[in-house]
């Protein structure tokens, strides 16, 4: 039987002590401000953002001036943010608003959509599955299209405790698995080709000459890492249901785990390259894929050194993180929320407070966009708070930056009973 959310809901309430002192290693003087991100020409308060000549201020949780008005008071009813920031506060608002109103990618269901929303993140879950009963594929080269299906399948078993969600996706994950076996592994280590579904177009990801067979013979760091997850979730999932497969499932996610820190590494950079592509003798790319290299900590296939080692040596961008470093042409280094969201996860994981104020004084600028949420919810929730989903319940590990001081109050945020 499905577990239903009771409608009831707690309050997460974090107290944070005085602000620390602290700059920009992007800014141009070296005196201390009360900005939280400050580069090129944009600087981020807790209530104002400031994009070249343009000042946008938050003047109550619901309206930004020469941005966004709510048309409700209360846009949703269910959970609301209330700290020391408007800003932080209105753009929380106005991203919950606007990803009620679109449809959520698996991504989305894995990092906010399972605990916000369940019920709906279940039901968008199955539309991606085929008549077979397995996960979704498309195109050649093989797109990794619903990289984080497993991953966003067991944090809705964690929100719901659904015992009969449980057998569904294990019974989904596991059929895929079996087909793709010998479709798309790459080595006996376990690692597996195919594209992830944001490098596109491919002209911003892989040389000219690559043909579609070439890229297909690629073996890429980002598939990998969400498949390294497919795995491990295929694992859990067995162990609950008292399976035999556990051990086998374990080994698998142990091995793919060692391929990736042995393959991708770079230690003289201090990051993971985005692929290795060749197919006789596979060569790794030294550029960054920095969606990925952000995944590796949140996934926990970096080491807690690779990952602090990763932060430090992370590009920096006035607008945010690029796509890859160094890139092929200018498109390829464009930053996106994604990447700005997963970065701020990672440095919360890690605990690099300028990585995390890069993370999100970017990230503020694009939930400027009226038509995007940009994920600020996100980071929020799963970054500075620090919810993690757990079969018995969640865990709260908040890591609050200095420059956002305060109290911090989540209201309404339902969760079983």
């Amino acid at each position: 039987m499905k577990h239903q959310p009771a409608p009831m809901s707690f309050t997460l309430w974090l107290a944070m002590c005085m602000l620390l002192c602290g700059c920009s290693r992007n800014a141009e003087t070296e005196e201390c401000s009360d900005a939280i991100y400050s580069s090129g020409d944009i600087e981020v308060f807790s209530d104002s953002i400031i994009i070249g000549n343009v000042n946008y201020t938050a003047i109550s949780p619901y309206e930004i001036t020469n941005c966004w008005k709510s048309t409700s008071d209360t846009p949703d009813p269910h959970i609301s943010l209330t700290s020391s920031s408007l800003m932080a506060d209105a753009l929380f608002n106005k991203a919950i608003s606007t990803c009620h109103h679109s449809s959520p990618s698996v991504t989305d269901i894995y990092l906010h959509g399972a605990l916000l929303d369940p019920q709906r993140s279940m039901e968008a879950l199955r539309s991606t599955v085929d008549t077979d009963g397995t996960i979704h594929r498309q195109g050649f080269p093989i797109k990794a299209d619903k990289e984080a299906w497993a991953a966003a399948a067991w944090e809705i078993y964690c929100a719901t405790g659904s015992a009969s969600w449980l057998k569904e996706s294990y019974r989904i994950i596991n059929r895929t698995l079996q087909k793709e076996h010998f479709t798309i592994k790459a080595d006996p280590d376990g690692l597996i080709h195919g594209t992830p579904s944001y490098m596109e177009p491919p002209q911003n990801y892989f040389p000219s000459w690559m043909s579609p067979v070439d890229r297909f013979h690629t073996i890429c760091l980002g598939t990998n890492l969400w498949h390294y997850a497919t795995i491990s979730v295929a694992c859990k999932m067995a162990r609950k249901l008292k399976l035999y497969a556990e051990r086998e499932w374990a080994a698998a996610a142990d091995r793919i785990r060692n391929a990736i820190n042995d393959n991708f590494w770079i230690p003289s950079a201090s990051m993971y390259g985005q692929y290795m592509y060749g197919n006789l003798y596979p060569v790794l790319s030294s550029s960054a894929d920095n969606r990925a290299n952000s995944l590796s900590v949140i996934l926990s296939v970096a080491s807690p050194e690779m990952g602090r080692r990763l932060m430090e040596s992370r590009p920096t961008r006035s607008y945010g993180m690029p796509a890859v470093s160094p890139s092929i042409n200018d498109a390829a280094a464009e930053p996106a929320p994604d990447i700005q969201v997963l970065q701020g996860i990672a440095a919360a994981h890690t605990q690099d407070e300028e990585a995390l104020l890069e993370a999100i004084g970017p990230l503020w600028c694009m939930g400027l966009d009226e038509r995007a949420d940009a994920g600020w919810h996100s980071l929020l929730l799963r970054g500075l708070l620090g919810i993690r989903l757990h079969p018995d319940g969640l865990s709260l590990s908040p890591f609050i930056p200095g420059k956002l001081p305060g109290e911090k109050r989540l209201c309404g945020l339902r969760f079983r009973e």
